[in-house]
């Protein structure tokens, strides 16, 4: 699935300085207004970057990254996006327009939470203002909630809340009993057989380990992958072999380094469960959503601090698409599927 390109340099800056010229006694073609727009927006950037803005619209565009990368989507489209006019009052407009493959429509307003309990509150009366904007474009709402604190995400009807006082309110264990991420988006756990590692060969051109040193340089000769005690070699095993080991939830254990008569021959790096049945001979290592969100921070949040909340890259590049036809040679993928009563 691809980002359709919809040219925000040229357009979307030519709208917001459209939007923002009545308010702010702004001209086309003056050098003065272009300056004081600018100004502007620098100090307005400055003055809402702050938290719960930042990571509300983090969780908004890493849900739409996800959707896209599940594989049962259409089209994703920002809904709240653009001038509305409407004579009709109290209403909200949800984050996102979703149409799937099987040709479900709905609209999606996403929500992040991130506090110590386990508790999500929504006002009442903001989802009847939502909900009633999904009756009028005859379409369902549904409301997708990251537990960033769990790295899970969870699509849920507005059914599935709790009524309390002017809040509606779910936990996070009721709403993972009632998640339709899977059976509407796609969303499904993995399991893969134990262990997975990633081995380094040294070029033995490069120095040996000296006794008396605590680092060496070396050049890397060669790279394993390793599917428990299985090489895997296939190019696209190898790329989904990867991407579990850096953004799944199984443990990176010590580097095992391989040496001989001083010289360093390997490092090896072993990715596995905290803990597991063996007699089941396979481990969860979490759900594609919660995969494509780690891989997502990786691009965007590098050092644990945002840098930004969207890239260029294709969604491709990005998720972690298993054909539903996949049967693996050298990485043998369990996937198992929700469905909500």
């Amino acid at each position: 699935m691809k980002k359709y390109n919809r040219q925000p340099e040229k357009f979307e800056i030519f709208d917001l300085f459209s939007t923002l010229a009545p308010g702010w006694d702004l001209q086309f073609n003056d050098e003065k207004s272009v300056n004081k727009f600018c100004e502007k927006i620098a100090k307005s950037l400055r003055a809402n970057s702050k938290p719960t803005m930042l990571y509300g619209r983090y969780a908004e565009s890493m849900f739409g990254y996800v959707a896209a990368s599940l594989g049962e989507c259409v089209i994703i489209k920002k809904e709240d996006d653009g001038d509305v006019f409407t004579d009709i009052d109290e209403i909200k407009i949800p984050d996102y327009r979703i149409i799937t493959k099987n040709k479900g429509a709905f609209l999606v307003e996403v929500k992040n939470f991130h506090k110590d309990n386990n508790i999500f509150e929504l006002n009442h009366k903001y989802l009847m203002q939502l909900q009633k904007y999904a009756e009028i474009n005859g379409a369902e709402l549904k409301m997708a909630v990251y537990w960033s604190k769990w790295n899970i995400w969870t699509l849920l009807s507005p059914q599935s809340f709790s009524k309390k006082e002017n809040k509606r309110v779910i936990t996070i264990l009721e709403a993972i009993k009632q998640n339709e991420m899977g059976s509407i988006l796609g969303d499904v756990f993995i399991g893969t057989l134990p262990r997975l590692s990633l081995k380094i060969y040294v070029d033995h051109i490069t120095p040996g380990l000296l006794p008396e040193s605590e680092e060496v340089g070396f050049r890397i000769k060669d790279v394993e992958v390793y599917c428990g005690d299985q090489v895997v070699s296939d190019k696209e095993e190898r790329r989904m072999a990867i991407t579990l080991m850096m953004c799944g939830k199984w443990v990176e254990q010590p580097p095992k380094t391989f040496v001989s008569e001083g010289y360093l021959n390997a490092i090896e790096f072993i990715f596995t469960p905290e803990e597991y049945d063996e007699s089941q001979n396979f481990a969860l290592i979490g759900s594609m959503s919660s995969v494509v969100s780690n891989h997502y921070k990786m691009y965007t949040a590098p050092r644990g601090t945002i840098d930004k909340i969207t890239f260029s890259d294709n969604i491709t590049n990005l998720g972690f698409i298993i054909p539903k036809d996949y049967v693996g040679s050298q990485l043998p993928l369990w996937r198992f599927h929700q469905t909500v009563k």
